[in-house]
Parts: C-alpha cells; sequence; structure tokens
C-alpha cells in the first residue's frame, strides 16, 4: 500500500514536471497522468482490505464480503475505461488540449465514484467496529476520513493534489496510533498489557467515589502449568487466547481485559451497579463452561475468579486492591481442587 502511494505520488509529480518545464517529454506527462487515474482506485482498495483485516467477526458474525467485490470491480472498470480513454485518446476522464491537461466529460462521475468508495468503506468499518480491538478501534474508523476529504477537497480545487495529501496524512496518524495501541498490547491475547491496565486501575481509584465505585476482577487458569507440560505450549496458548476471547465478549464496551501474568488475567469494569458487575462474572463463568469441553481441546480446564466491587472507605492502593482479588481468586481455586478430590 505505501509503496503504490509513493509510486502514485512520484508519477503526479513527475507529470506535473514535465507538463510545465519539459514540455518537449510530453510522452512523460502523458504515462503519469495515466498511471495516476489507472491507479488510484487501487490504493482505495488496498486500504479497505487492510481494514478489513482488523475486523475479526466471532462464531455468531460472518464478514460480509459485498463491500470488498463492490471495490474490485469498481477498481477493474476503472482501469479498463482509464486504458481505453487514453489508447483511443477519448476525454473521458481527462484530456490534453496543446498539450495542456483538462478535466473530462466523466471526471466528477469518476471523482464520486472514488469518493463513494472511500464512504462505503468507512461506514462498513463502522458497522463492524465492535469487532475491532477496542485499543485500535478510534484509528481504524478515522483512518479513512481524512482520505475523503482530500479527495473532496481534490475536485473542489482542481490544481491541487490534496487527494495524496490526504493519503500521506491518514498514513502517518496511522502509523502513530497503531504504534501507540501496539505499546499497550499483549502480543498473545490482544488484551491490554499489565502496565496499562494498572495505570486505568489507578485512575479509577483516584476518581473513585462511595456512589460510583466499580468493579473488578482477577482470573487465573487452574493447573495451566500441567496443560502446557502435557498437551504442549501451543494448546495452553490456544486455552489463553480463548479465554481472553471469552473475557472480552462478556465485558464488552463496560470492561477493559488485561493480561498480567502468564495465565492470570484482570478485568476492570467501569461499572457502579454490583449487580451489572455479578452479571459480567456469571456470563463468563457460563462462557467458559461452553469452550473449555473436552470435545474441543481433549480436556476441561477450570478458570478460578475473585472479583469484587472497589471500596472507597477503605482507600486501598491499586495494589493492595489487586492483592484482594488475588486472595478472592485464590479462595475459588481452593474450592476447585476440592470439588475435583471429592471433598
Amino acid at each position: 500500500m505505501l509503496l503504490l502511494l509513493t509510486f502514485l505520488i512520484v508519477a503526479a509529480t513527475v507529470d506535473k514536471f514535465c507538463e510545465v518545464y519539459y514540455p518537449e517529454y510530453f510522452f512523460i506527462t502523458r504515462l503519469g497522468n495515466y498511471l495516476t487515474f489507472a491507479l488510484d482506485p487501487l490504493l482505495l482498495f488496498l486500504i479497505l482490505a487492510y481494514l478489513d483485516c482488523w475486523i475479526v467477526p466471532n462464531e455468531d458474525k460472518k464478514k460480509n464480503p459485498v463491500v470488498m467485490w463492490l471495490a474490485r470491480i469498481y477498481t477493474g472498470l476503472n482501469l479498463l475505461f482509464v486504458t481505453i480513454g487514453e489508447v483511443f485518446q477519448l476525454p473521458f476522464f481527462y484530456y490534453y488540449e496543446n498539450q495542456v491537461y483538462h478535466r473530462g466529460d466523466y471526471f466528477l462521475v469518476r471523482a464520486v465514484g472514488n469518493l463513494l468508495l472511500c464512504v462505503f468503506g468507512w461506514l462498513y468499518v463502522i458497522r463492524n467496529r465492535a469487532y475491532i480491538n477496542k485499543n485500535y478501534r478510534n484509528v481504524m474508523v478515522g483512518y479513512p476520513v481524512i482520505i475523503m476529504l482530500g479527495g473532496l477537497l481534490q475536485v473542489v480545487s482542481g490544481g491541487l493534489n490534496l487527494q495524496y495529501t490526504g493519503f500521506i496524512l491518514s498514513n502517518l496518524i496511522l502509523y502513530i496510533g497503531v504504534q501507540r495501541g501496539d505499546n499497550t498490547i499483549d502480543y498473545l491475547t490482544g488484551t491490554v498489557n499489565r502496565q496499562t491496565l494498572e495505570r486505568q486501575l489507578e485512575r479509577l481509584i483516584k476518581n473513585a467515589i462511595p456512589e460510583r465505585s466499580f468493579g473488578a476482577a482477577l482470573l487465573d487458569v487452574d493447573h495451566f502449568k500441567l496443560i502446557n507440560d502435557t498437551y504442549g505450549h501451543a494448546v495452553g496458548d490456544k486455552v489463553l487466547m480463548e479465554l481472553a476471547e471469552v473475557i472480552q465478549k462478556c465485558a464488552g464496551d463496560m470492561g477493559t481485559v488485561g493480561r498480567i501474568g502468564g495465565d492470570e488475567f484482570l478485568l476492570v469494569l467501569e461499572e457502579y451497579d454490583e449487580k451489572k458487575v455479578r452479571e459480567v462474572i456469571h456470563n463468563i463463568k457460563q462462557a467458559i463452561t461452553l469452550v473449555r469441553t473436552p470435545k474441543k481441546y481433549g480436556f476441561e480446564f477450570g478458570v478460578s475468579i475473585g472479583w469484587s466491587m472497589y471500596d472507597v472507605p477503605a482507600e486501598l492502593s491499586a495494589k493492595e486492591f489487586q492483592k484482594t482479588l488475588d486472595v478472592l481468586m485464590y479462595e475459588e481455586k481452593e474450592t476447585h481442587h476440592h470439588e475435583h478430590a471429592g471433598i
């Protein structure tokens, strides 16, 4: 995508440079303009394909290929008609008179097509934003906006190449946003990392009041070392990734989950209603029973959960609150061990 963007910028620059300073090399001007018109929808398609990669639907939701197929069809038709116009010198989208560039009869039709491709891609991302990792969601939703704005200004201004300026700015913002997200994400599970979650926990504790507290839970896979030793680390990693997905799905936008240790997850729920927090924990437990079946893994695995609402009058620090959750989690783990032993 970036290579194509660089190529198109060079082509457009050489095109204008030769048109103004070296009219004797007019064939270079025509070639540069042809490549620009022929390939810039391909750049839009690649951007849409890139955004589509960030959408990770679950078993209840499948990707809709219609938008991607429309983009492929539009890109192919654009290439076909631009090529026909150039070969037969038909004024479809542009033409030259006395070696001076002019917009063709259907220039605006093509410009609207490019904008619509951007808009459809943007709406596609918005519609599926729930299936984008929340740490990258805003960046991905905002990515096409500057491109659309640049394309619109390009149509209005005429003389300035603002569309590619929009591409450059949007990719710069995308790079910064993704890098920022990568610094906060656990590489294996896609949850936030320990440092990020602990900062959030400290912020919530600082702002908590008795009427508006919050809940949190510590989760740990029972006998995880035994799973790794018996079935291998690849299976252990799969268990962790599936557990992370379950927690995130059950918590929704209400909570943030982070991996804080090998098989430990911390869930922070920005909800002061204890009943709703209890419901989330219940949903997690129910969901885990559906994914830990022997049919899927060849064994069952258990998860111990310790959860609590933050006690504002107690004025616990973030570490002290985590210690409280840890004690509650190990109490449940002991219960699981006794049940397994038949006690």
